[in-house]
C-alpha cells in the first residue's frame, strides 16, 4: 500500500527578447511533451487515489461507531489524504487549462512574433506552466507521504479483511468434522460401556476397577454433549453470518466491526470444544491406564 514519490516534470518555454518569433508548432510539441509527462504521472496518483479510498470505503462499511479509534484515526489521515490529492488534482486541471489558453491564442497562427499583443501572453502562459509544474512537485511529495501515513494506519490498525466464501467454507469444513468426531465417540463409548458390563458381570473386573471405569465414562459423556452444543450452535452462527455477509466477497474483522459479535461468539464456541475435547482426552488416557 506504499506510494513511491512522484515527480511532475515543469515545461519551461525559453523565450528571449532577442527571438523575432515563435513557430507555435514547435511550442506546442514542447507543451503536449510536457503535459503527456503530467497525464501519466498524475494517473499514478489517481490508481494510487481510488485503491486506497475503495480500500477506506470497504471499511467503513463493517464499522459500527465511525468516531471510535482506530477507525476515527484512520478517517483523520484519510482527510489529509483527500485533501493532499484535490490539490494536485486542481493544479493538474489549471496545467490542462493553460494547453487550453494557448491552443485558443494561436488559433490560425503559424508564428507569434515579440511585437504582437499575443508575444505578452504568451509569456504569462510559460510563467504559469512552469509555477504550475513547480507547484505539482511539492505537492507530490506532500500527497506521497500522506498516502503512505493512510496505508499505515490501515495496516497498523488491528483490522483484518477476510475472504468470505473461503471463512465460511472453512467453517463449514470443520463443523462437519467436528459433528463426524462426535458421532463416532457417541459410537465407541456405547461399545466401551457394554464390554465394561460384561467384563463386569462375568466377574472378570472387581468392583474398585468397574467403579473406576464407570466414573470415568460417566465423566465423558457431559464432554460429548459440551461438544454437540457447542457444535449445533457453531451451525446457527454459521447461517447467521452468512445472512449477514450476503453478497459480500470480503469482509473486515476486529472490535467495534459489525461482525465482531457473531466472530466472538463462533471463537467462545471454538474454545468450548477445545477444552471439551482436552478433557475428553484426558479420560480417554486414564481409562488406558486402568487398562493396563
Amino acid at each position: 500500500m506504499e506510494l513511491k514519490n512522484i515527480s511532475f516534470i515543469c515545461m519551461v518555454l525559453l523565450l528571449s527578447s532577442c527571438v523575432v518569433y515563435y513557430n507555435t508548432n514547435d511550442v506546442r510539441n514542447d507543451l503536449n511533451a510536457n503535459i503527456n509527462i503530467t497525464k501519466a504521472n498524475f494517473s499514478n496518483v489517481e490508481n494510487d487515489y481510488e485503491e486506497k479510498i475503495k480500500i477506506y470505503e470497504s471499511l467503513s462499511n463493517d464499522i459500527v461507531d465511525v468516531n471510535k479509534n482506530p477507525f476515527k484515526n484512520i478517517t483523520s489521515k484519510k482527510s489529509t489524504f483527500d485533501e493532499a490529492y484535490q490539490k494536485i488534482r486542481h493544479k493538474k486541471d489549471l496545467l490542462y487549462s493553460y494547453q487550453n489558453t494557448f491552443e485558443k491564442l494561436v488559433a490560425g497562427k503559424s508564428q507569434i512574433k515579440s511585437n504582437e499583443d499575443e508575444w505578452d501572453q504568451l509569456k504569462k502562459i510559460k510563467n504559469n506552466i512552469q509555477s504550475t509544474g513547480n507547484e505539482m512537485n511539492n505537492l507530490a511529495g506532500s500527497y506521497t507521504a500522506a498516502s503512505n501515513e493512510l496505508g499505515e494506519a490501515i495496516s497498523n490498525s488491528g483490522f483484518g479483511k477476510i475472504e468470505t466464501q473461503a471463512f465460511l467454507e472453512q467453517l463449514r469444513k470443520n463443523i462437519g468434522s467436528i459433528e463426524s468426531s462426535v458421532k463416532d465417540i457417541d459410537g465407541k463409548l456405547t461399545v466401551y460401556k457394554g464390554k465394561l458390563e460384561d467384563a463386569y458381570r462375568n466377574g472378570k473386573i472387581n468392583d474398585s476397577i468397574y467403579k473406576s471405569r464407570s466414573n470415568a465414562v460417566a465423566q465423558m459423556k457431559p464432554e460429548t454433549e459440551k461438544i454437540k452444543i457447542a457444535a449445533n450452535k457453531l451451525s446457527l452462527l454459521k447461517t447467521s453470518f452468512q445472512e449477514t455477509t450476503k453478497n459480500r466477497e470480503t469482509l473486515w474483522l476486529g472490535e467495534n466491526t459489525k461482525c465482531n459479535a457473531i466472530m466472538k461468539s463462533i471463537q467462545g464456541h471454538v474454545n468450548t470444544i477445545k477444552e471439551a475435547q482436552e478433557e475428553f482426552m484426558r479420560l480417554s488416557l486414564l481409562l488406558r491406564d486402568q487398562e493396563e
